[in-house]
């Protein structure tokens, strides 16, 4: 009861920032092609709810030290180490959701590790498509699923180098067809600041942006608005 009250309190007080200052925030809704803005006013005055991520399913352990994982399976009596985050991985965030629609949870891993370029860029003239995806500590951005297969946990999919890394992951199903999407903030490699708003969706054997929305934002969250998905920007 009491965390029920504190996230009551949390988002209220969000409310009330918008009152205050509400040129600075924005709200999104999708039209089912892309997030398109509504009246803030608008959604000020009808109901919504914070949309609280599930980070677990009650048979799957995740356990962090510092920047690394350890992921276990824990039902009953059980609880065993099963996979483990390699030492020059940063592990910077964690999501639980069905991202690749198999119909299991899995681990969304934000991943930062050394830059590794394609085995074939090696025999190209300039070094290949990728060559400058990383910062200039030649540390590239990855989305990494772990999941389990039946016998272990596992990489189910892992992307290579991102062209622009991602931040402040979020999972919501924003077209209601029942599959979860991933929320991201999109910036710039050695960049310090806020970026795009981006929407990923699985397409079989990867990721492709489903939308972006261009901006410097700097943070965003995800509620249910009379039964809908909305997104708020600031």
């Amino acid at each position: 009861m009491r965390k029920k009250r504190n996230i009551i309190l949390i988002f209220c007080c969000f409310l009330a920032v918008l009152l205050i200052s509400p040129e600075d925030f924005h709200a999104w809704k999708w039209n089912g092609v892309e997030l398109v803005k509504i009246a803030l006013r608008q959604f000020l005055y009808s109901s919504a709810t914070q949309l609280n991520p599930i980070f677990s399913n009650g048979q799957d352990c995740l356990q962090t030290t510092g920047q690394h994982v350890e992921v276990s399976r824990c039902t009953g009596e059980e609880n065993f180490l099963t996979w483990k985050s390699p030492e020059d991985w940063q592990v910077k965030e964690v999501v639980m959701a069905d991202l690749n629609r198999d119909g299991e949870k899995e681990f969304g891993l934000l991943v930062w590790r050394p830059f590794e370029s394609w085995p074939i860029d090696k025999f190209l003239p300039k070094k290949g498509r990728i060559a400058n995806f990383h910062d200039q500590n030649n540390q590239s951005c990855h989305l990494i699923l772990i999941g389990w297969d039946g016998t272990k946990y596992r990489e189910l999919w892992a992307g290579s180098a991102l062209a622009d890394p991602i931040f402040n992951l979020k999972t919501a199903d924003i077209d209601n067809d029942g599959f979860e999407e991933l929320f991201a903030l999109e910036t710039e490699y050695d960049a310090s600041s806020g970026g795009n708003l981006t929407v990923w969706g699985w397409q079989g054997f990867g990721f492709t942006v489903v939308d972006r929305l261009e901006g410097i934002f700097s943070n965003y969250s995800i509620v249910v608005n009379d039964g809908q998905l909305i997104v708020l920007t600031n």
